[in-house]
């Protein structure tokens, strides 16, 4: 049932797409996956798991409630809170498993990734490249936290976050090609970052009843 009435909000917020109420709808979503994790914490009395996690979550908000507004600044706002949120992230599930070295290989990985993507013909950072470089590293470091504790513990809580943290990744490299990529599909990107997007919050958020 919490399933069905969170996609009811995605679907309500994919009709909102260019309309005046998409600032209405994008937060609303934010707060359902608040929602949903408050609601699976007190189900299950988990509430110190919740205290852990509703920093990353609240980061998700500020960063979501930023890039859906059209200030001129709004992208770099909404950058710098999810940055914050996904190093909330990283402090999360050092609760539950150390951080190691090696984890930091793949976030490296992912800043040259990203340099390479700047190459491309109809790629163009404009003036966030520094910025999108700094994020990647700790959006790629909060994924790979997540696949690392899941095969650490190897619990239902942790797969569904694991599930969750994968979806938000491939949601931001959708995203990073549907803001700087000069193409015809923007707006079927723009879809599908959002559908990957709220359905990895919804997973980190409803681990909590596992």
């Amino acid at each position: 049932m919490v399933f069905v009435i969170y996609s009811v909000f995605v679907i309500m917020l994919l009709f909102s797409l260019k309309k005046k109420s998409y600032i209405v709808f994008k937060t609303l979503n934010s707060l359902a996956f608040i929602g949903v994790a408050v609601y699976c914490a007190m189900t299950t009395q988990r509430v110190h798991l919740l205290l852990g996690i509703f920093p990353g979550l609240m980061g998700c908000l500020a960063g979501d409630f930023m890039l859906a507004t059209q200030y001129k600044k709004s992208f770099i706002y909404g950058l710098v809170c999810f940055f914050i949120a996904n190093f909330c992230y990283v402090i999360y599930f050092m609760n539950f498993y150390p951080l190691s070295i090696i984890e930091f290989i793949l976030p490296v990985v992912s800043i040259v990734i990203v340099i390479a993507f700047s190459y491309l013909q109809n790629m163009n950072y404009e003036t966030y490249e520094k910025a999108i470089l700094a994020y990647s590293f700790m959006i790629t470091l909060a994924m790979v936290r997540s696949v690392v504790v899941y095969f650490a513990l190897s619990t239902p809580m942790f797969l569904l976050a694991m599930i969750g943290f994968i979806l938000y990744f491939i949601s931001d490299i959708i995203l990073l090609f549907g803001k700087f990529y000069d193409c015809r599909f923007k707006d079927k990107l723009t879809i599908l970052n959002l559908i990957m997007y709220y359905y990895g919050m919804f997973f980190i958020a409803y681990s909590l009843l596992f």
